[in-house]
């Protein structure tokens, strides 16, 4: 783990930054998860599924192995991260943070605190999900590539993934879009 990041969960602690782990009641957090959401696909530029998706994964969520890992200031919810268990990895899926407080670095201890209660679960890994690898003019998708190696760990290269088109016209809409929301 790069030693800033050892700091940044040692300053989130001194900044008064609680964490806790939820492992029911998920449903019970979704408003507060969809609206920091939204925030931060408003401050990183990404597209968010319609709300519905992310409640689906909500209501899901204690049908299997999972948890949220929740950062607060002066009990208001500043982070909420979603982790799924399969196997030996516990895998980030989705991640919220509010705009508000952001010096006290709740994203670094949620994240810390999903590490070590995955630890608890004996999972030997912690999957953060996709990195950047050559695109470099997605400057969001970098910054996130360089939040997540600071944790320390190792890459694993999966193969890449493509697309079955199943009907021509929705495909080159959905491209056509892409195209769009990327020269803005």
């Amino acid at each position: 783990m790069h030693e800033k990041t050892r700091y940044s969960i040692r300053l989130a602690g001194k900044k008064e930054i609680t964490t806790e782990i939820i492992t029911e009641d998920f449903e019970k957090y979704f408003e507060v998860f969809y609206k920091l959401m939204t925030e931060t696909a408003k401050r990183n530029g990404f597209s968010l599924h319609q709300k519905n998706y992310y409640k689906n994964i909500f209501e899901s969520l204690s049908k299997i192995n999972s948890y949220l890992s929740i950062a607060k200031y002066k009990e208001k919810i500043l982070c909420i991260y979603q982790v799924v268990i399969y196997g030996e990895v516990a895998n980030y899926i989705y991640g919220s943070s509010s705009n508000e407080e952001r010096n006290r670095n709740a994203t670094y201890a949620t994240h810390w605190e999903a590490i070590k209660y995955a630890k608890q679960l004996n999972c030997n890994y912690y999957n953060f999900g996709g990195i950047e690898k050559d695109n470099l003019l997605n400057k969001g998708m970098v910054t996130l590539t360089l939040y997540k190696k600071k944790f320390g760990g190792k890459e694993i290269a999966h193969s890449d993934f493509f697309d079955v088109v199943v009907s021509s016209f929705w495909y080159r809409l959905y491209n056509f879009r892409k195209l769009i929301k990327k020269i803005k």
